[in-house]
């Protein structure tokens, strides 16, 4: 696996963790003003790699 960095559309960096094989796993939730701070938080979600899973709520349906 590696993580990619990049600018959008926006001049806005990102990052995607992308699996050999499989392709885009995840991806950054928002867009970062310098590169540095997109790298940042590619750090942070690395050092999260024994959080506890757990089961979340359904999504709600939208109404009609």
């Amino acid at each position: 696996m590696v993580f990619e960095l990049y600018q959008d559309h926006d001049q806005q960096w990102r990052w995607r963790l992308v699996r050999t094989g499989f392709g885009v796993i995840a991806v950054s939730g928002r867009g970062h003003p310098t590169r540095t701070d997109a790298l940042s938080d590619v750090f942070f979600v690395k050092a999260c790699a024994n959080a506890p899973i757990r089961d979340g709520q359904p999504a709600s349906k939208p109404e009609a």
